[in-house]
């Protein structure tokens, strides 16, 4: 529940068959290490508090997480990684 006694639901979708082997050969291209990178995780703990507290819409969230990362990976690597280009082009 958040602060307005709102319900708030996670479904949780497991990938199927295709989706999986899409992801295994996506990540058998890969030629580096991860690098890892704690400003993204403070970004998704900063803003998703945001929508589990209901200070701001899921929507709104979602959608300046999305556009926080596409920056961050275009600025920094100079590409945008196909899972971003998966995502919705809503936001």
């Amino acid at each position: 529940m958040d602060r307005d006694g709102n319900e708030i639901r996670l479904d949780v979708v497991w990938p199927n068959d295709a989706e999986k082997k899409q992801f295994r050969d996506l990540i058998e291209t890969l030629k580096v290490p991860a690098v890892t990178d704690d400003s993204l995780k403070e970004e998704i703990i900063t803003i998703g508090a945001q929508a589990l507290t209901g200070e701001k819409e899921i929507e709104d969230c979602t959608g300046k997480l999305y556009r926080k990362f596409r920056f961050i990976y275009r600025s920094r690597y100079g590409f945008c990684c196909q899972v971003w280009q998966a995502w919705p082009s809503l936001y």
